[in-house]
């Protein structure tokens, strides 16, 4: 993987385009009220932490899509199982605030700017070597010690006119846009 360019942006795109056209986008804020942070450690307070949630309703029950901005990561995935009971079905954390813990399995969450580890927290461009934080010592994982995982991202709803031609029709989406500066966590 190579880093993107000095003074890149990330942008995620999730759309609800395989659920067909969403319900709206709910924005809820104040997900990890309880969360102690650490100014030291992560760069964001309780209440700036959001979701976003896309919905749908099929022909078999309610499928709902919660995406936090805290590492734009999939919080849940909410069908319906045989029995017609909603499950949520996502490989993750219970708890919101566990997700902000450094480290951790990194379940859900966009993770950069180079995901998997760089041996020795270093690599070599052109002949020199740069030097990257370790996080997991003597590697570097997932970015760093605070990589895209632990970042807020702005997450926006976006709305577009359906294309099957149905006047009204909306189909909703969320993107979320993370502006990583060249030289963050070294890259």
């Amino acid at each position: 993987a190579v880093p993107p360019p000095p003074g890149a942006q990330a942008v995620l795109h999730l759309a609800s385009r395989p659920l067909g056209c969403a319900g709206p986008v709910a924005k809820v804020r104040g997900l990890l009220p309880e969360m102690p942070v650490n100014e030291s450690t992560l760069p964001w307070s309780n209440e700036d932490v959001a979701s976003f949630i896309l919905s749908e309703e099929t022909i078999i029950g309610r499928i709902e899509i919660e995406i936090l901005e805290l590492g734009a990561t999939i919080y849940r995935v909410v069908v319906p199982n045989n029995h017609g009971d909603a499950i949520d079905i996502v490989l993750g954390f219970d708890e919101g605030k566990e997700y902000a813990k450094p480290n951790g399995p990194f379940f859900g969450s966009t993770v950069g700017r180079f995901a998997n580890r760089i041996g020795g927290a270093a690599f070599t461009i052109d002949h020199v070597k740069v030097d990257v934080s370790a996080n997991e010592p003597p590697n570097c994982l997932h970015g760093g010690r605070i990589g895209w995982s632990h970042k807020l991202w702005k997450g926006a709803r976006v709305a577009k006119r359906g294309e099957s031609g149905a006047g009204d029709v909306q189909c909703s989406s969320v993107r979320f846009t993370l502006h990583s500066p060249d030289g963050t966590s070294y890259f």
